[in-house]
């Protein structure tokens, strides 16, 4: 927690925490379970506009607070984010809810640098981090 700290007091332009070897004992929210209980009913015209509302609302309103960590939103289970049918673009997502946010990402995949990749660096899907304040812990 002290490297988190750290971090955060630095003020940083984002707040995004990937945790990748160690655990943060706090709450995760399955984003995975519950964005796909949001889209089950719909239809697939529809599909990329709902996921992008649902998943706004459901991190607006799963937002903790904390004396360390002040105002954070931590999730796991992303890989519903990489769906090409629902044309979510993550780079931004992640860009955008750790702006005054503390977003804390449970990252099940590689970190190479300043670039994620979603389960391997060979045939998974790549972020790159670099023009986002970050921490990889």
């Amino acid at each position: 927690m002290k490297h988190i700290l750290q971090f955060l007091n630095a003020h940083p332009r984002n707040r995004l925490i990937i945790v990748k070897d160690k655990s943060i004992d706090i709450p995760y929210l399955d984003v995975g379970r519950q964005l796909s209980k949001m889209l089950q009913n719909q239809t697939e015209d529809r599909l990329s506009n709902h996921a992008l509302e649902s998943l706004n609302n459901l991190l607006k309103s799963n937002v903790l607070t904390s004396k360390e960590l002040e105002r954070y939103i931590s999730i796991e289970n992303l890989g519903i984010l990489m769906e090409k049918e629902l044309k979510l673009d993550l780079k931004t997502i992640l860009k955008n809810y750790s702006r005054g946010t503390t977003l804390i990402v449970k990252w099940p995949g590689e970190v190479v640098n300043n670039r994620i990749y979603f389960l391997t660096q060979e045939e998974g899907v790549e972020i790159n981090l670099k023009d986002i304040s970050h921490i990889i812990i």
